[in-house]
């Protein structure tokens, strides 16, 4: 008799990869993964997507991550929202209440395993069929598909403009023009967002669909911002073309 660990079918890599979400998650719980922090001076920032937008000063490091589910406790309310940005010695939250201008003290509340279990949950659905998978890509992603990698001709309003991008930034926005999947790495403040920006506007004139995703919502502000500087002349996007779904991190933006 084979026992359970020899028995498990690892030929569904999608069922092996739900098994172990789910493992981690419970580790993740199991050594403690719920945090409870108090906040003081909050100030209310805007009211965006039916959210109201608060921000704390920290004064310490505060190990959260984007869209962190929340619950803030103010007096006697207890009030669900999520997290918008943990970055620069500043938090911004989205409230689903309105609780004033000022928040003197406030205890967040927070369970840092919920993009583990956000991930099992949609994988559990892809399995089920109730939501679509593109394995084709996701291979590729992880090296196990065929990359195929081609350059393509690019309009002279994509070059120009400032700031002006270097033959590496121009290649990239020639690549994911015409390959199947483009890669853009380098550290920190070498224009990987300018490229981005350059990329998606590429795209959009070229009439085609774009998602623009990051595990941060100031990412995707900052690319935003960009690509809007550049697009505000153009009659698509001043009727609505470039949506922006979530919170808004930046205040100029909101």
């Amino acid at each position: 008799m084979k026992s359970a660990a020899h028995s498990r079918d690892t030929s569904d890599p999608l069922s092996t990869m739900i098994e172990a979400l789910g493992l981690e998650v419970a580790a993740i719980k199991k050594s403690g993964g719920s945090i409870s922090i108090e906040l003081m001076a909050g100030t209310f920032v805007a009211l965006t997507g039916g959210q109201y937008l608060y921000k704390f000063p920290l004064t310490e490091e505060l190990q959260l991550r984007d869209d962190t589910p929340i619950r803030i406790q103010f007096r006697q309310q207890e009030v669900d929202g999520t997290v918008v940005s943990p970055k620069d010695g500043i938090l911004v939250v989205a409230l689903e209440e309105d609780l004033g201008p000022m928040l003197a003290r406030v205890r967040l509340f927070a369970d840092d395993s919920f993009l583990v279990q956000r991930l099992k949950d949609r994988l559990g659905e892809v399995q089920s069929g109730e939501a679509q998978f593109n394995a084709a890509s996701a291979d590729r992603v992880i090296e196990q598909g065929e990359i195929q990698a081609c350059s393509a001709d690019i309009a002279d309003e994509l070059l120009h403009g400032q700031p002006l991008l270097n033959e590496v930034q121009v290649e990239a926005v020639r690549q994911s023009l015409a390959s199947n999947a483009t890669f853009v790495w380098g550290p920190p403040g070498t224009g990987k967002k300018t490229a981005l920006a350059r990329i998606v506007e590429g795209h959009y004139f070229a009439g085609k669909s774009v998602l623009l995703v990051s595990n941060s919502n100031i990412a995707v502000d900052t690319a935003l911002e960009k690509m809007a500087d550049r697009l505000k002349s153009d009659e698509g996007f001043q009727s609505g073309s470039v949506i922006r779904f979530g919170p808004v991190v930046k205040e100029e933006l909101a």
